[in-house]
């Protein structure tokens, strides 16, 4: 599975980025950051982080908890 589904809030298109592993210098209250995937909707900026592996990213932005009875995902916005 490589292709993003759609956001499920708007049904705008996401981009997914591989953040590297860093520490935060200016603010340091923040913990060093181990790296991953990071998958956000470019229009409604909806966003989240999953791990290392970038098909577990995938599969976690696929995962659609509302389908219709056809079982395709509906926007959390159209249900009923």
């Amino acid at each position: 599975m490589t292709e993003l589904k759609p956001c499920p809030f708007c049904g705008g298109e996401p981009t997914i980025l591989h953040v590297e592993p860093h520490t935060h210098v200016i603010t340091t209250f923040m913990p060093d950051y181990e790296g991953g995937h990071f998958i956000e909707c470019a229009n409604c900026t909806c966003a989240m982080s999953s791990g290392n592996d970038r098909q577990e990213a995938i599969a976690a932005w696929n995962r659609r908890v509302h389908a219709n009875e056809a079982g395709e995902s509906v926007k959390c916005n159209e249900q009923k």
